[in-house]
């Protein structure tokens, strides 16, 4: 994919986001959604994908550890909103999840 192309995506994914639209794409994961669970699911997690909590969806939940995981695309990652970020993760700790797990297209890559 040309790197034009790549930005063009990833900035519709951004917008899709902010609506509250990007679960998932025409009901199919994203390449790094793949790749988180394909890690998760090799060292034994059990995982459920794409779990709300309150106006908050998470890109994988394990409720035998009670760890909420995101797969965060470099693009994304690099254009967020910092604060809303945090603020997002503070919620779900408060909701009594254990831990909130960023890992970026770097960390997936090589799964």
């Amino acid at each position: 994919m040309r790197e034009e192309s790549k930005v063009k995506l990833a900035e519709s994914a951004a917008k899709n986001h902010e609506k509250g639209s990007y679960l998932y794409r025409m009901g199919r994961p994203t390449c790094l959604e793949l790749s988180l669970r394909r890690l998760l699911q090799g060292a034994g997690f059990c995982i459920k994908e794409q779990v709300r909590f309150g106006r908050y969806v998470v890109d994988a939940y394990d409720p035998v550890h009670n760890i909420a995981w995101e797969a965060d695309g470099s693009f994304w990652y690099s254009h967020q909103d910092k604060e809303g970020e945090k603020r997002r993760d503070e919620y779900l700790l408060g909701r009594g999840v254990s831990a909130v797990i960023h890992l970026t297209d770097t960390d997936l890559v090589a799964i």
